[in-house]
């Protein structure tokens, strides 16, 4: 039979009786405390199915900012500058991060995954602070009883919710690429056959704040920044994993069809936009009000003169957020769980209910959505704006790029002008991440890890154990 329950364990940061926190920790010891903890506060349940595990891989960050959010990298750069920030971001900063996260997640499928991996590869200050420092960002205050309703319930629920959401976003993706196709080879009557019209008759690589090459490359890495905070959200499968039947198997199918996700659907939808609708619109996301904003995805479709699709459309744009939403509830309850497996948050966060909940994990977490109320007051874009060579140094190149482009995310708040606002809300999470890292890091005296010295087996023989019962493909008859 297999076991769903997983019995997770702390991960021996500084304080354990007996252990030294830079060497390798005694699995039995480890599996003993994991043990009576198990007893004490109960489990996460393994119930995500491999199809959960695909479509929250395939749609968990298709979200507003594919929808809408592309519209002011389009305003600001231009077409060129959008499909290659979006081309550039997608393949560095996220096919090869989620190459070595996937590898890791396969390897050790634990809850929350990613604080855990840092505590345990890296340094337990680094865990401490990138499980604190993560934020739940809710989108629509009416939503919160459903969100809540989505992830009390069971862990199977929120796979559903999520495998529907999924369904309908790439469903409504797909038709808008060919929806694109169509207008763009002239297939409405109201309109010629545009091609590449827009890409001579538009600035193909808009200036921005500058002039000259240095505006260009300046339109070019806001793409890069707009691009990666609309990817977003393609950890969650990780996250997942401690909570997924079977993911020595499912967890590498699922980082597989990310390449994909990605190709298909950022980089064409990039790639199609600037074909279809000018980036002057003033309808776009940055170049109006917040009330008068539309998808740009709408804006192509009203030019070319299609009447029932725009509220199709925004339908698809709306189930987008909820999920998103949904999502960002169940990563951040599970970085809360891990906070407190590591021993870096209150044990009361390892509480679960029969069906494998960590109540009050998820409580907190849903809690943070009342920061919605700030946006009544504002606007909202400003409240939330192959071989075995190649990967290592790929992984350095990806922390690379994901550094410089959270570094200068908003550097168009500095240059051309000093937008106090602006500047806030893109760089308020340094000071609140460096300062957690050393609160942790001088409060529990804790070390920068040795490679040699990363506790990779911990917990793992209890996973090899399980025997998971492999079932036989149905058939028609």
């Amino acid at each position: 039979m297999m076991n769903q329950s997983l019995n997770f364990k702390a991960d021996g940061m500084a304080g354990d009786k007996d252990l030294n926190e830079n060497d390798i920790q005694d699995n039995g010891a480890s599996d003993e405390i994991a043990s009576g903890r198990t007893q004490k506060y109960g489990n996460v349940q393994r119930e995500l199915k491999a199809r959960h595990v695909n479509f929250i891989a395939l749609g968990g960050n298709l979200g507003t900012g594919l929808f809408l959010g592309i519209g002011r990298a389009l305003r600001k750069s231009g077409p060129l500058s959008l499909f290659l920030g979006y081309a550039i971001a997608s393949f560095a900063g996220f096919m090869m991060m989620m190459m070595a996260l996937g590898e890791m997640a396969a390897w050790l499928p634990v809850p929350g995954a990613i604080p855990q991996f840092c505590s345990r590869y890296v340094d337990d200050a680094l865990g401490f602070a990138v499980g604190w420092n993560t934020c739940v960002p809710v989108w629509v205050v009416v939503l919160i009883v459903s969100f809540l309703a989505l992830n009390i319930l069971a862990v199977k629920v929120y796979g559903e919710s999520e495998f529907a959401c999924a369904v309908i976003k790439l469903c409504g993706i797909l038709g808008l690429l060919i929806t694109a196709l169509v207008i763009d080879l002239g297939g409405v009557s109201s309109q010629n056959r545009l091609g590449f019209h827009y890409w001579k008759s538009d600035d193909l690589v808009k200036e921005y704040i500058a002039s000259g090459a240095t505006g260009g490359f300046l339109g070019l890495f806001s793409t890069l920044v707009n691009a990666s905070f609309s990817l977003g959200g393609v950890e969650t499968v990780v996250v997942a994993a401690g909570e997924a039947e079977n993911p020595r198997r499912n967890i590498p199918r699922a980082i597989r069809l990310l390449f994909w996700h990605v190709l298909l659907f950022f980089v064409l939808a990039s790639l199609a936009l600037g074909m279809i609708r000018p980036s002057n619109n003033p309808k776009l996301l940055g170049a109006s009000s917040l009330d008068n904003v539309e998808s740009p995805w709408v804006i192509a479709i009203q030019l070319a003169g299609i009447r029932a699709l725009p509220s199709i459309t925004n339908a698809v744009v709306l189930i987008a957020g909820i999920s998103a939403g949904n999502s960002y509830v169940f990563k951040g309850s599970r970085y809360l769980f891990a906070l407190a497996s590591n021993r870096q948050a209150l044990a009361i966060f390892l509480q679960c209910t029969k069906r494998g909940i960590p109540i009050y994990a998820l409580l907190v977490t849903m809690s943070i959505s009342l920061l919605t109320f700030m946006s009544m007051g504002s606007s909202l874009s400003v409240v939330f704006s192959g071989s075995r060579i190649l990967p290592p140094f790929l992984a350095c190149f990806t922390l690379g790029y994901l550094c410089v482009v959270t570094f200068f995310n908003g550097f168009d708040t500095i240059a051309g002008g000093f937008d106090t606002a602006g500047f806030i809300t893109s760089y308020v999470g340094f000071p609140l991440f460096f300062s957690m890292f050393l609160f942790w890091k001088f409060a529990r005296k804790t070390k920068w890890k040795q490679s040699e010295k990363a506790d990779l087996f911990t917990g793992k023989a209890e996973l090899d154990a399980i025997e998971w019962t492999q079932k036989v493909p149905k058939d028609f008859r």
